[in-house]
């Protein structure tokens, strides 16, 4: 893929990806915390609370949650969820 329809393809799935996490946040009452990070080292970030409060709360989640809730998705929208190691949910 070539660098110019690489960064288009990126800067469309990442409008779209925040606007899925405002609808999530608003439709479904959940709280939200989205990092991306572009191949250059952009940072786009969406929380519905406080970073502080949301890490916080991930923080006292389990560690089963934690890796469940855990998704690399790469600039040609390729996700890669990293699931749970050990146990047969994911």
């Amino acid at each position: 893929m070539g660098r110019g329809t690489a960064q288009s393809t990126f800067s469309k799935r990442r409008v779209g990806l925040l606007k899925k996490a405002r609808e999530i946040s608003e439709f479904c009452e959940a709280s939200v915390a989205l990092i991306i990070f572009s191949n250059n080292g952009n940072l786009f970030e969406f929380s519905t609370n406080s970073w502080s409060s949301l890490l916080q709360l991930f923080g006292n989640s389990s560690l089963h949650e934690q890796s469940k809730a855990i998704a690399i998705i790469y600039e040609n929208g390729d996700i890669d969820t990293q699931g749970c190691q050990g146990c047969d949910c994911c």
